[in-house]
């Protein structure tokens, strides 16, 4: 069976059944820049600290950002999609080799923070080890009301979404969706499957006024 991480937009949560140490404290994580209403113009910040002295690498778009961390102080990555092609802009599809890979000479603790403007969203990273195979998805559904309405570059306006992560090659993933994608090209509630390597994103959006919390992500 293969592990993966699904990240769940607007919450950035994600939830695990599998039993085992969840330990936040790691040395290898994973994680993706998911669809942002503002695109390019968002940015991240990762929060990297740790109890020792120690260093590590960020790997994104082909190229990596060495860091270091003074114990018991938080070190500050910047992301920009506006320097890096990370953002994950599908609608619903895969974009290979797309994700970023944290790893740490000595364990070390994630935060993640996606913000733009007033806008705002967080997560703590859990390290590979504890990544699981059953997921459900815990979203929002979200309401666009501008004037005038807003030009859309980057996919479906403010929908709600949840993103996949794969950490091993060959991994078949079973999608149960509660909402329709932007498209219609998923049904609600009927079963399909995707294929992603390792560093694969794959990534399920849905009109502004729909939900896909309850969706269920296995391998």
């Amino acid at each position: 069976m293969k592990y993966f991480l699904l990240i769940s937009v607007l919450l950035l949560q994600a939830f695990c059944t599998r039993s085992q140490d969840f330990s936040n404290r790691g040395t290898e994580f994973w994680l993706a820049y998911p669809a942002h209403i503002d695109g390019n113009s968002s940015r991240m910040a990762l929060y990297i600290s740790s109890t020792v002295s120690t260093s590590g690498t960020v790997f994104l778009a082909n190229t990596s950002i060495p860091f270091t961390v003074t114990a018991n102080q938080a070190t500050v990555v910047q992301i920009s999609p506006a320097n890096y092609a990370i953002l994950n802009s599908q609608n619903e599809g895969v974009n290979p080799g797309r994700a970023i890979r944290i790893t740490a000479q000595s364990p070390v603790v994630v935060y993640a923070h996606i913000l733009n403007a007033a806008r705002s969203g967080s997560t703590l990273l859990y390290p590979a080890n504890t990544l699981g195979r059953d997921y459900m998805v815990a979203s929002y559904s979200s309401v666009v009301a501008q004037s005038p309405p807003q030009t859309v570059v980057n996919g479906s306006p403010a929908g709600s979404q949840f993103t996949i992560v794969a950490v091993e090659d060959n991994t078949t993933i079973e999608i149960i969706p509660t909402a329709p994608d932007v498209a219609g090209t998923r049904a609600v509630n009927v079963p399909f499957e995707i294929s992603l390597n390792r560093g694969d994103v794959y990534q399920y959006r849905t009109s502004s006024s729909q939900d896909v919390t309850g969706s269920r992500i296995r391998s």
